[in-house]
């Protein structure tokens, strides 16, 4: 059994359960605006003014729930970029020193074999 299957199989999951939470939530939230749209229009209400005074908060409102959002939301886990770069340069560059020691090794063992040829020169 592949754990790391079921890992990432439970994660997809749990995310796209998220997704079509948030999918309902925001359905939700537009149906609600447009209920309260056609409302003032048929009270005759002006519907910008009305939208505004309902929906659009103060600066510091708006920054403290996207601050409360943030703090409940899954945090980053693919890993520090900077340490990721360095791993990556470091296989780089393993890979050109195993490719150099080898081209260094085939030489060798081409200028041996050459140097123990029997010569095809008569005496």
């Amino acid at each position: 059994m592949n754990l790391d299957y079921m890992d990432s199989h439970d994660v997809l999951k749990k995310l796209s359960a998220d997704l079509n939470r948030e999918l309902k939530d925001a359905q939700r939230f537009f149906a609600a605006i447009e209920a309260d749209e056609r409302r003032w229009v048929e009270q005759g209400v002006d519907v910008d003014a009305a939208f505004a005074a309902k929906y659009y908060d103060s600066l510091d409102g708006t920054v403290d729930a996207a601050k409360t959002q943030l703090t409940s939301e899954r945090l980053d886990v693919r890993g520090d970029p900077v340490k990721t770069a360095i791993f990556r340069g470091l296989l780089i560059l393993g890979g050109l020193v195993a490719g150099f020691i080898t081209l260094v090794a085939c030489c060798i063992v081409a200028y041996r074999r050459y140097r123990a040829k029997p010569s095809n020169t008569a005496p």
